[in-house]
């Protein structure tokens, strides 16, 4: 059910109004003074403000821009209400920002159809925002992911790059030795050492494009989320 904040000093007007929207089941708020009617509009969030603009104490452009300038309250739909006498009214409010307004007489079924059509844009905008916000929420997500992806990478492949120094200076260090050795087993155990380190890191490199292939964002995730990368870092 809608909630609708009628902010008009005449009681006649103010009562009239009300009733025609509760019987077609609006909620109503109402105030009798624009300085209450900004206390009940940041209080209550209706989701539309009707308002007078002659009025004691505020009147509706002070309200209206009061409001304009308050979170709860800055893009609720308003709709000004002003006496056919004074049409200038009507052009400064729609230049100020209001939705819409009304010239006093109006009937039961010139408020329904102002109220209901600013309701429906104000539902299309919002709408709108949500689905907006959806596809921010998502791609902000994607942009997360690819980053834990990227550093996830970046810390197997620092792990990898480690290792393979590692087996570059076993080897060096094996050259080294069994250049100074004369032949005999001692060298030969250096040479089948020497072996082994080359054929390991000649496993490692060949396993680096099959890891570059295996790590996908969605991989890295699903290892992620199994905390099976919680070496990667070590």
């Amino acid at each position: 059910m809608n909630k609708i904040l009628i902010i008009e000093d005449n009681v006649d007007a103010r009562e009239n109004i009300q009733e025609i929207l509760e019987l077609e089941d609006f909620k109503t708020v109402v105030a009798k003074n624009g300085l209450m009617g900004v206390d009940l509009a940041i209080k209550e969030c209706p989701d539309l403000i009707i308002s007078d603009i002659s009025m004691p104490e505020m009147d509706g452009y002070q309200v209206f821009a009061a409001l304009r300038n308050h979170s709860q309250t800055a893009i609720t739909p308003f709709i000004f209400l002003t006496a056919q006498s004074v049409r200038q009214d009507c052009r400064q409010g729609m230049e100020l920002g209001a939705n819409d307004y009304l010239t006093k007489p109006f009937t039961g079924d010139e408020l329904l159809n102002a109220v209901r059509t600013q309701l429906e844009r104000s539902r299309v905008m919002m709408q709108h925002y949500f689905n907006r916000n959806q596809e921010y929420q998502t791609f902000n997500k994607k942009i997360q992911d690819l980053q834990i992806f990227n550093q996830t990478k970046d810390r197997i492949f620092e792990n990898f790059t480690a290792e393979l120094r590692q087996t570059v200076t076993k080897i060096s260090l094996a050259l080294a030795t069994i250049q100074s050795l004369p032949s005999g087993a001692t060298r030969d155990r250096h040479l089948e050492i020497l072996r082994a380190e080359c054929q390991q890191e000649i496993k490692m490199l060949n396993e680096v494009e099959g890891l570059h292939k295996f790590l996908t964002p969605d991989n890295v995730s699903f290892l992620n989320q199994f905390k099976l990368l919680n070496g990667s870092g070590n």
